[in-house]
């Protein structure tokens, strides 16, 4: 839709009546639904005072209208602890980093699924929550080993190219790289960029997800008015990116990432100007390469759609967002299914194009499409079963004497009703101590110490090998678990300071945050004046474990082997800020130390 007057007046002709404005498409979404979201969408770029007045005046005329909203959502999904490291990868002389998550408990048995984030508007750190959030819901749940690969793994030569083809050959690389032993799931979340790699990987991929698939075109979509107006558009993006323009590559998330009203809009887009404006280089150039490439060919991926065969066994799942633009995502998405007749399309029912930056409820539909095609296509029975149809998938009820298959799925619907309802308990109570450690971070934390810096478990987390992890916890917490890789207040002597890490940020943690925050201040009062500055820029987390716990933060025991045990005070006994998931091991001995260290703040 165009900020035009003529598209009110067509927008009227086409639904003058609530028939017409609720009448549901195959996405679940009706024409009032889509233009409030695209009256959203011009918030997010400039307003449009006519079509702000005309969905004032339906909603006037229409007072009972359905409206879209995130509380329409399935939330009922359970995020629990997941592994996560870089594995170092080679291809000729390039070295480069892939985030990888698994389960935290080890399983034998992993099924691997290869990501391609090659979303070319989604900054890495963004990409990498989003990522993040979606192995917590899949990894333990599925027995999945997840493997994360994005602009880093692209040589510098396929960004100069004139074509995709070396770009798709570099991905094809980057996964050779990975030396993944049989079939893997592919997860393809590129905007169309990367998909024609499925047809070289096809007899290794056992299923695959292609979200917001792009660049199909119709044979005579070259000679129309839009094919221009959207190839000068790219250009027009093409060179914001060049320029690493982040001010004015805000004004565009309103077309690739769908917000629920002003205050999403404002917190995205303060957030993707943050972290674009710490992206390096290679984020910028690969963005500039995918849309000079659409700006100068935007048939090339369609004469090579044209020039594949029909993989007639490929399963998997094409999923649109359901208010992603027709022309370019659905209909594209429509000729893909034609060559890949195994697939089925779904909707992300709240989703335009850019799912990775639409939050975390989003993140919990994509991980529930990666459910449907492990059940559907029946690739891994269910490490944790939530309904009948994880727990028949391999056709397997187990029958009690004298019971017949009817009685066996009605008792294994009741065991399934049960799980159920300790998903969404777990969930409550998540939330609940989430609160809890909130709100003791507000009332205990907050207040002492003005002027330290802080960080909180995600940053952590994106920045794992960048920085230097020191526990301020008492050595019995230690003892039990925690962060990988940390160390000692005592370690981090002035020597060390001064010899080795020079490089690496400091980040200090304890159990909330408060003792963690006076060993920073005391660090500033007591250290060298030749190491002030450095301590001076260290950091505290926020919420301390609790809150790399509610992160899903993974930790490691004495002998560096992962485990969910956790040391902490008896302080916390009248309200628990851990989530669930989590074996806390209460601490008694140092309970009266700990009060001291407390009142002191």
């Amino acid at each position: 839709l165009l900020s035009v007057p003529g598209t009110i007046q067509t927008f009227q002709l086409l639904a003058p009546s609530k028939a017409e404005l609720t009448l549901k498409n195959e996405a679940g979404i009706t024409p009032f639904m889509r233009f409030e979201v695209w009256v959203q969408t011009e918030l997010a770029n400039k307003p449009f005072e006519p079509a702000k007045a005309h969905l004032d005046k339906i909603r006037e005329t229409f007072p009972d209208i359905a409206h879209i909203s995130a509380a329409l959502l399935d939330q009922n999904i359970v995020l629990t602890p997941v592994s996560s490291y870089i594995r170092q990868c080679k291809v000729g002389d390039r070295t480069f980093g892939v985030r990888v998550w698994e389960p935290c408990i080890h399983s034998a048995s992993l099924t691997n699924m290869v990501c391609l984030s090659f979303e070319y508007l989604v900054p890495a750190r963004l990409a990498e929550l989003a990522w993040h959030t979606l192995a917590r819901a899949v990894c333990n749940r599925w027995s999945v080993r997840m493997w994360v690969l994005d602009y880093n793994v692209i040589s510098d030569e396929a960004l100069q190219a004139t074509s995709f083809v070396p770009l798709h050959d570099d991905v094809v690389a980057a996964i050779d790289a990975l030396k993944i032993e049989g079939k893997f799931v592919l997860v393809d979340s590129s905007l169309g960029e990367t998909t024609p790699v499925v047809w070289r990987l096809h007899p290794r991929i056992m299923a695959s997800l292609i979200i917001n698939f792009r660049g199909f075109h119709g044979q005579d979509f070259a000679s129309v008015d839009m094919c221009t107006k959207l190839q000068k558009r790219f250009g027009m993006i093409k060179e914001l990116c060049r320029a690493r323009n982040c001010e004015e590559m805000t004004k565009l998330l309103g077309d690739y990432a769908y917000r629920e009203d002003l205050e999403q809009i404002n917190a995205t887009d303060d957030l993707f100007k943050d972290t674009a404006l710490r992206e390096p280089a290679a984020f910028f150039e690969h963005a500039t390469f995918h849309c000079k490439r659409i700006e100068e060919d935007i048939m090339e991926r369609t004469r090579m759609y044209q020039s594949f065969e029909c993989l007639e066994d490929m399963k998997g799942i094409i999923a649109c967002g359901a208010f992603a633009p027709d022309m370019w995502t659905s209909e594209s998405s429509l000729r893909l299914h034609a060559l890949l007749p195994e697939t089925s399309i779904q909707y992300i029912r709240m989703g335009k194009s850019c799912w990775a930056m639409e939050g975390t409820l989003q993140a919990l539909q994509v991980s529930k499409l990666i459910g449907n095609c492990f059940k559907r296509f029946k690739l891994r029975r269910s490490a944790c079963c939530s309904s009948l149809q994880a727990l028949e998938i391999e056709g397997n009820l187990e029958f009690d004497l004298g019971e017949n298959k009817a009685q066996a799925s009605a008792r294994a619907r009741s065991r399934a009703d049960m799980v159920d309802q300790d998903v969404l308990s777990q969930q409550e109570v998540d939330t609940e101590r989430k609160a809890n450690a909130e709100q003791l971070y507000r009332e205990v934390v907050e207040p002492a110490f003005p002027g330290i810096l802080c960080c909180s478990a995600a940053d952590v987390r994106f920045s794992f090998g960048q920085i230097l992890l020191v526990d301020c916890r008492p050595e019995a917490y230690r003892a039990v678990s925690t962060i990988p890789g940390s160390f000692t207040p005592d370690q981090v002597n002035d020597g060390m300071m001064e010899t080795t890490h020079m490089e690496k940020s400091i980040v200090v943690f304890c159990d909330i945050g408060d003792v963690s925050k006076q060993y920073l201040h005391h660090q500033h009062q007591r250290c060298s004046s030749k190491l002030l500055f450095r301590w001076q820029k260290a950091r505290f987390m926020t919420m301390g474990m609790a809150g790399w716990c509610h992160d899903g933060g993974m930790l490691a025991d004495s002998s560096g082997k992962m485990t969910l045990k956790l040391g902490t005070s008896s302080i916390f006994d009248d309200k628990e800020i851990f989530p669930v998931g989590y074996e806390i091991q209460r601490i008694k001995a140092d309970f009266l130390a700990m009060l001291t260290v407390r009142a002191s703040l």
